[in-house]
């Protein structure tokens, strides 16, 4: 199965500019089987990363990630990016 079939893509041009961006975090997405999308709910970033709720709120009381959006917590492509590089 290629990265076509397996990842979901708003549209072809979508994916390849997200891939060009983010290319850390396309991999992972591309492994999970998950959307490309511009923000994460805190459940799909949890399933994405690899990490429990309570290691994810640590890392945003840390600021190692930071959640935009009111109400629930929402991540951003490029933070998430930010976090999986290590920056």
């Amino acid at each position: 199965m290629n990265t076509e079939e397996s990842a979901k893509f708003p549209n072809p041009d979508f994916a390849e500019r997200f891939r060009a961006r983010y290319p850390l975090l396309a991999m992972l997405i591309e492994e999970k089987g998950l959307n490309f999308e511009s923000f994460y709910s805190m459940r799909k970033t949890e399933r994405l990363i690899g990490v429990s709720t309570r290691t994810l709120q640590r890392k945003i009381k840390r600021g190692e990630v930071k959640v935009r959006g009111i109400g629930r917590a929402r991540f951003h492509a490029e933070d998430l990016e930010n976090l999986i590089a290590g920056k």
